[in-house]
Parts: structure tokens; sequence; C-alpha cells
């Protein structure tokens, strides 16, 4: 968890610095569309919060580092 929000981070993304669950929420901005058309193609993860303090908030439940890594990868590419 501390692994995809420090990456997400670097890449300039909005994420919530403290959530307890077994989640973590992240802004993808100006990229949201096209990051979101290529990641739900084969990685499962809540495109949109239904809560107006979560617009724009993607939701991706925790995984192993590995599987982090490969996300991270797929949304650098989308954001070049």
């Amino acid at each position: 968890k501390l692994y995809f929000r420090k990456e997400l981070r670097k890449l300039g993304f909005a994420v919530f610095a403290k959530e307890e669950g077994n989640f973590i929420h992240v802004d993808f901005k100006k990229y949201r569309k096209n990051i979101i058309k290529k990641l739900s193609k084969n990685i499962y993860f809540r495109h949109k919060e239904n809560h107006k303090s979560l617009k724009d908030f993607s939701r991706f439940s925790i995984t192993n580092k590995k599987n982090f890594k490969t996300i991270i990868e797929k949304i650098k590419k989308n954001v070049r």
C-alpha cells in the first residue's frame, strides 16, 4: 500500500494520505479518462466513487507489490 501510494504521488496524482481500509483512492487528474480506459481492459478497480467528496477518484483494492508494479507501469505509459 505504501509503495503504490508513493509511486502515484511521484506521478503527480492526488492520493488520500491516511486510509484505514484495504483500498487506495487516487485522482488521475487530466489523465483520468485515458488511464481508466487502458487499465479497465485487464485490471478490476472502481472507476469512480459515488460519494460527492470522492468525485473523480478511482478506488484500488490492496494487492501485492508485484501487482502494484504492473499497474504503475501501465499508468506510466499513459501519462507520457
